[in-house]
């Protein structure tokens, strides 16, 4: 038995150095052994950031970042041998930066970074674009990070049909988008200089989780029907086993968050200086709580996917690998590594 992923990596410079054409790898993780291996490179597309599919649908749904990004429909033709992906449509638009998408069923959702910018778009046919907010609002004009509204991520509020949760790294702030509506409505206003990235929902409980990019926290969320508030605020780098592996970085920063298809699990991944997986537990009182760190043998671990909760892998972009480890025992065991360029996006096909 074997599980496959798509891999979207960086393609362009500074990330590479020239310019490249294979924008997606296709892997292989062998479920008994944890074993990974290479399967087959798609250039349809470059500087594919992040990918979405919904469960089983036969479909995946890639963006591209840049200047003018990208957003790409693909048919993942399953053999017995491995699955291929077909490029069945594709179009771009003038927002800089496309970093997330997302499915809600006949919709599409994309948010692009540098331009604060979210869009939707038909999953269907030639993905014709249905409606576009540019944010405006931002923390400090006068920093580095938080200069200008960075949308990082546009997820389905669970309950609310056409409402989406828009995380903005650059407001530190989390908004609500309404089809068919012109105005965002902020559903959660943190701190100064915390810069959420990440959120997902509880698949069952009214609670939600948030990843801060900018002050490397995990916040645990109540839910109600039109707004967050914080329950709990766990830090993901202090912990006895995380390891300064890259004492150069000029950064510290968080990137990708998982959670377990019960929620009763949570994955932080840490990229700068210290890199590596930090996992949490919920807790029967709804609170969260460290369980341990789980290394990632590499530098800027920007994505990472959980395996039947049995294997972790991780992709490295800065040390341009990707990295399984065995996670059901006492410790996790490094099994095997995969050397891919630029490696930033993960997303398992079947």
């Amino acid at each position: 038995m074997a599980a496959y992923f798509a891999v979207g990596r960086y393609t362009h410079p500074p990330y590479t150095a020239s310019p490249q054409a294979d924008g997606i790898h296709v892997i292989k993780l062998d479920l008994a052994s944890g074993v990974l291996s290479s399967v087959t490179v798609n250039k349809d597309v470059q500087n594919v950031s992040w990918f979405a599919s919904a469960p089983g649908d036969d479909h995946l749904y890639a963006v591209s970042s840049g200047p003018i990004s990208v957003l790409s429909r693909f048919k993942i033709n399953v053999t017995s041998e491995a699955p291929t992906l077909e490029l069945e449509a594709k179009t771009e638009f003038a927002d800089d930066g496309g970093v997330y998408v997302g499915l809600d069923g006949k919709v599409v959702t994309v948010a692009c970074f540098n331009s604060g910018v979210v869009r939707l778009f038909d999953a269907e046919g030639d993905l014709e674009s249905k409606q576009r907010w540019k944010f405006t609002y931002c923390t400090d004009p006068a920093s580095d990070k938080q200069n200008v509204p960075h949308s990082h991520c546009a997820v389905t509020w669970p309950g609310r049909k056409g409402v989406y949760a828009v995380a903005d790294l650059g407001a530190d702030r989390v908004y609500t988008v309404t089809s068919g509506s012109p105005n965002p409505e902020i559903a959660l206003q943190v701190e100064s200089g915390v810069g959420p990235r990440l959120i997902l929902f509880h698949p069952t409980k009214k609670l939600a989780f948030l990843v801060t990019e900018l002050s490397n926290e995990l916040l645990l969320l109540d839910v109600d029907e039109t707004s967050l508030k914080i329950r709990q605020c766990l830090p993901i780098i202090g912990y006895p086993d995380s390891v300064n592996n890259d004492p150069e970085a000029s950064v510290q920063k968080a990137a990708h968050l998982a959670i377990s298809d019960d929620g009763s699990r949570i994955w932080v991944s840490n990229r700068g200086r210290i890199n590596d997986i930090v996992e949490f537990k919920l807790k029967s009182d709804e609170s969260i709580e460290f369980v341990r760190v789980i290394p990632t043998k590499g530098k800027i671990p920007r994505a990472f996917a959980i395996v039947d909760e049995k294997y972790l892998i991780a992709a490295n972009q800065k040390s341009n690998s990707i990295v399984s480890y065995r996670i059901d025992g006492e410790k996790p065991e490094e099994i095997s590594e995969l050397a891919v360029e630029a490696v930033i996006a993960l997303w398992r096909l079947v």
